[in-house]
C-alpha cells in the first residue's frame, strides 16, 4: 500500500501566491468599501449644507474627493426620486467621474444652490 503525500509548493512560490492574494484583497477592499464610504460622506456633506460657508466647504471637499464630471441644472420634474424633496426650480446635480462598483452608476449629489459664486470652487483644477 502506498500513501500519497500532499503536494508541497516551494516556499518562494507560496510567498508570491500569498502576496498576490493580499494585494487583491486590498484592492478589492478599497474599490468595494473605501470608495463608497468616501463618496457617501462627500454626498452627505454637499446635500446637508445649510449655510453659504458650509456649501462652499462642501463643494471644496467634493472637488478634492474625485473628478467632477458634470454639473447640471435640473427642473423639479427631472429630479430622481431621492431628490424630489428639494424645493426650488434651481437644483444642482453634481456628478463625479468615478462610479460605484456595486451599481455601475456614477456618484451623484443633489442640492438647491444657496450662492452661485460657490460653484467656482468646483471648477478649480487640482494642483499636482
Amino acid at each position: 500500500m502506498t500513501s500519497k503525500s500532499p503536494v508541497h509548493l516551494p516556499k518562494p512560490l507560496l510567498r508570491v501566491g500569498v502576496g498576490l492574494l493580499l494585494l487583491l484583497a486590498v484592492v478589492l477592499g478599497y474599490i468595494l468599501v473605501c470608495l463608497p464610504l468616501k463618496f457617501g460622506c462627500a454626498i452627505r456633506q454637499v446635500e446637508s449644507a445649510k449655510t453659504v460657508a458650509e456649501e462652499k466647504a462642501a463643494f471644496a471637499r467634493a472637488a478634492r474627493v474625485g473628478q467632477i464630471w458634470e454639473l447640471k441644472r435640473l427642473r423639479p420634474s427631472e429630479l430622481p426620486e431621492r431628490a424630489r424633496h428639494i424645493p426650488g426650480d434651481w437644483v444642482l446635480e453634481l456628478e463625479w467621474l468615478e462610479s460605484s462598483a456595486w451599481t455601475g452608476e456614477p456618484f451623484r449629489a443633489y442640492r438647491r444652490v444657496l450662492d452661485t459664486n460657490n460653484l467656482a470652487v468646483l471648477c478649480l483644477r487640482k494642483q499636482p
